[in-house]
């Protein structure tokens, strides 16, 4: 009798390591970058968000380009703070490290790299370390008459897919899009409201 349940637990154990070793591969096999472009990008998503500003080009530039406001345009519950010693301008190949507490008040290191950038017009970072697997975000600075047009877009990949997209329609995406909208209402605060030809004078 004894030997029954044992064999019965050693069987069950065994089992359970199967299906763990198998959701391992699973997860392996589907992160992979040599699968087709169908399966391997499909757990990719993609954030873009335009805000015009009645402030000049150059002006939006500096101040969205500059690491050290980016607290000023986090929102507090995030506790955003900056770990590295910052240049007066950024440029290719800047890393910049950071904590953030995006959940419970955890706190959790990332680290961004400026991989690209063209100055007034554009540049982009890209996580280098942090809570993504992917995270690949393009800023875009368009003069327009009375201001500046910013282009925000955001691609990003969610940790453990397939298991961690579960969590891209229950928390991510509205956590997102609640940054990004705290973010716009922080700028018209600190700019003013856009109007067609109308600079402000803030």
């Amino acid at each position: 009798m004894v030997n029954d349940e044992y064999w019965i637990l050693i069987r069950h154990n065994l089992f359970l390591l199967f299906l763990f070793s198998l959701s391992k591969c699973l997860i392996i096999f589907l992160n992979s970058p040599n699968l087709p472009f169908t399966i391997y990008h499909f757990y990719m998503y993609q954030l873009k968000r335009i805000q015009k500003l009645p402030i000049s080009i150059e002006k939006a530039w500096d101040f969205f380009s500059s690491p050290k406001n980016l607290a000023t345009i986090t929102p507090d519950e995030l506790g955003f703070e900056i770990k590295s010693e910052l240049p007066d301008k950024m440029y290719p190949g800047m890393f910049i490290q950071y904590t953030v507490k995006p959940l419970l008040g955890i706190p959790m290191t990332w680290v961004t790299e400026i991989t690209q950038v063209n100055e007034p017009h554009f540049f982009i970072d890209e996580q280098r370390v942090g809570p993504y697997a992917i995270w690949h975000h393009q800023h875009f600075f368009k003069e327009i008459p009375g201001g500046v047009e910013m282009t925000d877009i955001v691609d990003y990949k969610l940790p453990l897919a397939p298991f961690g997209n579960f969590m891209q329609p229950l928390l991510i995406k509205g956590k997102l899009n609640g940054i990004f909208e705290y973010r716009n209402e922080k700028m018209i605060e600190l700019f003013g409201v856009y109007e067609e030809g109308v600079l402000s004078d803030k």
